[in-house]
């Protein structure tokens, strides 16, 4: 008897909500978008069909995930399709009821916007083939030539359009009879005050679709990247929202300063190492390794620590230092003295360390001040090092004490091949003593915390570890302070460099008792500067590189040039690994010929090698120093040593032209050097 009881008042509570709490315009509404989910759910399957011989390698349960993973672009698409028309439509008062002109104009609109977006998804199953990615903002920039093709288009591929054609017509008819159903069957009940508190949560609602959820920024197509086959990536989107969202996304610029075989010719001799070669000439910096030795395949853990300044390191500055336990083990390791950030921003350290793409475009030079993460070319094909090392049997991880979704290092770290991704959220038992109350968990216990999923993983493996704590505005955990009370005098970004630097220590002194340990290979790194000598322009680029390996490496000081571009194919020499790589700097390890450094400053572009810095806006040289003996830069030597100014600037202007042009063009790699299936065949 009870349990009829509660069904009567269970379905009591839900006629009134449904048919009294819900106004009908909600109603209507969120049919209206659950219909166009289950056809957006259908384009992905047809997707998927049309583009079947890509996924015959892809896992099951990732084409599984694929579908569901989904649901959050389609959601954000449909919004920005038809957020204008909701809003409109469950305006207070039902505007829609009382002006049918209105009403049938809202159909129309509703019918030919989706429609175009379901046409230019269906077009996608002939284009993805050709570029092997979604629609992206060419649509816009080629729309007169696809106008022009259009006749001949539609006779080559004229089931395609009888497909549209037919499905159109399928809408348009289930469409406009399931919303005169609704309308006949739900009575509008004018009420000013429930419709505007529903209007409310609409727009909350549609705020949360648009961004895909509550993480820290919004969703862009490089969320949609979450499996080890970055094919999944493409199947998880829709073209919709490729379109829509690339309107937002920054166009990163491309230049053209010397002929291409020129340039070709240089970056080559710049970067090529002997054991190289070039593989394609379209794309300028794919080359394929040899080794003599065997791999060895040791562990290797990047430390990428926020704000390590050189200045404040005795081991490379020669200045009071900030970080002794790190001193102490520079005495052990590779130290490099002259080692330099690609920029001044994390999120170029981030493409600089891991898929070894510098900062070329964080230049306010001709008007474009962009990065690589969150761009349109994020999409493009690189070869990260999760990518490499994880063909070579190496399980990969990326660990940030921040938010999931922070400077969009976690979708980025996916392209990049890691694996593993581990945020704030991850921490376990998460508590306020854990958190810096600004940005996310301590440095100490997230290292620990690294330590401790190291320790489960199987070997070999590749761990970055980015460290947090040092970020303005410094803080240092309340029960730590009493460590570093001796050096009240110094400023509060000395002092947080000291706990990180302890932080490290503690994960050192964890570390030396596993028994991985001895096999691992150690790199840490600053991503860049903080409040570094002024006026030096070496000075504020800076940072400390070391390579720490007891028993693997020889302890060493190297005193040439190198930048965070240097570290991935540095890391492929260490291991000794036969791979095909499109790294757009130099092993470090490799000593036969000069280094270079390339570097934004401002409105400059900047190079060095072991003696100079160039000065360059791409239109004229501002100068040539010797920065060592002139770290002020105030002696122009451009008409002294005119040969070394015109070899730097032609150099300059080739691996810029170059770096632009492959990342732009999307040709870093090829699908087969990352791991794409061709279609109908495997590899």
């Amino acid at each position: 008897m009870s349990n009829f009881s509660n069904k009567i008042k269970w379905r009591q509570w839900r006629h009134v909500f449904l048919n009294k709490a819900l106004p009908k315009q909600f109603k209507i509404s969120a049919i209206a978008i659950s219909g166009l989910l289950i056809c957006y759910t259908l384009l992905r399957l047809g997707f998927f069909l049309a583009n079947h011989g890509f996924f015959v390698d892809v896992p099951a349960n990732e084409i599984i995930w694929s579908f569901i993973y989904g649901l959050r672009f389609d959601i954000s698409a449909l919004l920005m399709i038809n957020g204008a028309l909701l809003l409109l439509y469950n305006f207070p008062g039902q505007p829609t009821a009382r002006w049918t002109w209105l009403r049938i104009g809202l159909l129309g609109i509703f019918w030919l916007s989706n429609l175009s977006f379901i046409g230019l998804n269906l077009a996608d199953y002939i284009y993805f083939p050709t570029i092997q990615r979604r629609l992206m903002s060419e649509i816009y920039t080629i729309l007169p030539d696809i106008l022009r093709m259009l006749p001949s288009t539609i006779l080559e591929y004229y089931y395609m359009v009888l497909i549209l054609l037919a499905g159109g017509a399928g809408f348009v008819f289930a469409s406009w009879r399931l919303f005169r159903k609704m309308d006949r069957l739900w009575i509008y009940q004018p009420n000013t005050v429930k419709e505007s508190a529903w209007l409310v949560l609409i727009i909350l609602l549609m705020v949360l679709g648009l961004r895909g959820g509550l993480q820290s920024r919004p969703i862009r197509p490089a969320h949609a990247f979450f499996a080890s086959s970055r094919i999944t990536g493409y199947l998880t989107l829709n073209s919709s929202f490729t379109i829509l969202r690339s309107i937002t996304q920054t166009n990163l610029p491309s230049y053209k300063l010397m002929s291409k075989e020129e340039a070709l010719k240089t970056v080559a001799a710049m970067l090529k190492s002997d054991n190289e070669q070039m593989v394609d000439p379209q794309y300028p910096f794919l080359r394929q390794r040899s080794s003599p030795a065997a791999p060895g395949k040791p562990n290797v853990v990047v430390f990428i620590i926020e704000s390590w300044t050189a200045d404040y390191c005795k081991s490379v500055s020669g200045q009071p230092s900030a970080m002794p336990f790190f001193d102490s083990i520079a005495e052990k390791g590779m130290l490099f003295t002259n080692f330099l950030a690609n920029g001044q921003r994390s999120i170029i350290a981030e493409t600089s360390i891991l898929t070894s793409i510098p900062g070329v475009f964080s230049t306010n030079l001709r008007g474009s001040k962009k990065v690589m993460i969150g761009s349109q070319s994020e999409m493009n094909r690189f070869l990260g090092l999760g990518t490499i090392l994880g063909k070579e049997g190496y399980a990969t991880s990326f660990h940030h004490g921040a938010k999931t979704g922070s400077m969009g290092f976690d979708a980025y770290t996916k392209l990049a091949g890691f694996s593993n991704y581990y945020g704030k959220e991850d921490y376990p038992n998460l508590t306020a003593d854990a958190v810096d109350g600004t940005w996310g968990v301590w440095d100490e216990e997230f290292f620990l915390d690294s330590l401790r999923r190291m320790d489960g993983f199987k070997e070999p493996f590749c761990s970055v570890i980015f460290s947090l704590t040092s970020h303005d505005p410094f803080p240092i955990p309340p029960r730590r302070e009493s460590l570093f009370q001796q050096y009240s005098s110094e400023t509060k970004f000395q002092r947080v460099l000291r706990y990180t630097d302890y932080s490290l220590q503690q994960f050192f002194n964890a570390a030396e008792d596993k028994p991985w340990f001895k096999n691992t290979i150690f790199i840490i790194t600053g991503d860049h500067t903080n409040y570094s000598r002024p006026n030096i322009l070496r000075s504020y680029y800076q940072v400390p590189l070391l390579i720490y390996a007891p028993g693997i490496i020889k302890p060493q000081r190297c005193d040439q040039v190198g930048s965070q571009v240097d570290i991935l194919p540095t890391v492929l020499d260490l291991l000794s690994i036969q791979t095909i790589h499109a790294s757009m700097g130099r092993s470090l390890l490799d000593t036969t010929k000069t280094h270079y450094a390339v570097i934004t400053e401002g409105p400059y572009c900047i190079i060095l090698d072991d003696r100079f810095v160039l000065l360059d806006d791409l239109e004229k040289t501002i100068g040539l120093f010797d920065y060592r003996a002139d770290p002020y830069l105030k002696n122009n030597l451009s008409s002294q040593y005119p040969d070394a100014a015109k070899e730097l600037k032609h150099i300059l202007y080739a691996y810029t032209q170059e770096v632009t042009y492959a990342i732009t063009n999307d040709k870093v790699c090829r699908d087969e050097d990352i791991g794409i299936t061709k279609k109908g065949k495997t590899k």
